[in-house]
């Protein structure tokens, strides 16, 4: 029991760390031709017709509220996985497949609120001038500011 232990706190931390963004700085600011570091990503966008600004708190928070979110669903999907292979494998045994039934309903419910706090955060994101990470803003057709 205490091998299991301790690989599944080498897991968890495995996976904390990898979660955690770490600078790279293989490119001194100002060095791209456009005097930032994003310089390429702008060119491109401007001659595809898009605009990049990806500076606007909003959208800098949103991209990191996204990432949390989408990785709570992977480990919700893992979950109710790991649920279904317990039951599987209960061979009959009323524990085993209440166990079972129990987690699958508990990564149901959490897929549920993590897909109902995605479109809360989206919606607001955008409400405040935002996108929701996507990494542009959004404009009116008329070419103004939202809301339209």
């Amino acid at each position: 029991m205490n091998r299991f232990l301790s690989s599944r706190w080498i897991a968890l931390f495995s996976l904390a760390f990898s979660l955690v963004a770490v600078p790279v700085f293989a490119q001194p600011v100002g060095t791209t031709p456009s005097g930032s570091m994003l310089g390429g990503v702008i060119k491109v966008s401007a001659a595809s017709g898009q605009t990049v600004t990806g500076t606007e708190l909003p959208t800098i928070i949103g991209g990191y509220i996204n990432i949390v979110i989408q990785a709570l669903a992977i480990v919700l999907l893992g979950y109710l996985l790991w649920g279904g292979y317990i039951w599987m494998t209960a061979q009959g045994d009323s524990k085993q497949v209440d166990r079972a039934k129990g987690m699958i309903k508990n990564a149901i419910i959490g897929i549920v609120i993590v897909a109902s706090a995605s479109a809360i955060t989206t919606f607001v994101l955008v409400q405040i001038g935002g996108s929701a990470a996507s990494g542009s803003t959004t404009t009116c057709p008329s070419g103004g500011a939202p809301p339209c």
